[in-house]
């Protein structure tokens, strides 16, 4: 019998706020960023939200502003600290309980998400799911950040499905995704029970008119 699988977005899905967005409120306060790089950080994010910057610039431009050159080891203690100190409080209940039912039933989980990969990889830790990918941060021979790998968007997610279903103990008809945004509707399109999660104008549309899940 094929096992399920549970696929999570992060962000506005098991989170309640962008996990990037708070690990730069983070680095602020712990005066690891200057207040003019954190407002350009906000800037480019607000324009993302209005349609006016694409996912893979606004990564990039966060990265130049925030990232490049910085210590690997650095960041990464600092993004183990922020899930350590703050993850708990950022929770979003409904999709949470999803997860630890889904784990409880041995369902395979997932987390997929266009957040930086070092970011993601402390938070899956604490979900304790199966396994995970984020968008790619490369660092350099120096161990210090270089360049912005591909952005892991609705069409890579969907792509990274496809690949486990070439598994043969998994089946499309046993795949629950979770997402809050219409930018994934590749992955809620593949899987055999999507369910939107707080979900934004265009996707609680589409899932209305599906007959998909809400919560």
């Amino acid at each position: 019998m094929p096992r399920p699988i549970s696929l999570f977005d992060l962000d506005h899905t098991l989170l309640t706020e962008n996990s990037s967005y708070q690990f730069g409120l983070f680095r602020y306060h712990l005066k690891d960023i200057s207040r003019i790089s954190l407002v350009y950080a906000v800037g480019c994010y607000g324009l993302h939200k209005a349609g006016l910057l694409s996912m893979h610039n606004l990564h990039h431009r966060i990265f130049q502003a925030l990232l490049l050159g910085a210590a690997f080891n650095a960041i990464e203690e600092k993004a183990e600290r922020f899930v350590r100190e703050h993850l708990s409080k950022m929770l979003y209940r409904p999709a949470f309980q999803r997860l630890q039912e889904a784990q409880s039933r041995g369902h395979h989980t997932v987390i997929l998400s266009s957040s930086p990969d070092f970011l993601i990889t402390p938070i899956a830790r604490y979900f304790q799911v199966d396994e995970w990918a984020a968008t790619p941060y490369h660092i350099d021979s120096q161990n210090r950040f270089s360049a912005v790998g591909p952005v892991l968007c609705g069409e890579g997610k969907k792509n990274y499905l496809e690949r486990l279903l070439q598994q043969d103990h998994f089946a499309r008809e046993e795949v629950f995704a979770y997402s809050d945004s219409h930018l994934d509707l590749p992955l809620l399109q593949a899987a055999g029970h999507p369910v939107a999660v707080n979900p934004d104008r265009r996707l609680r549309l589409i899932s209305q008119h599906q007959g998909w899940e809400i919560i």
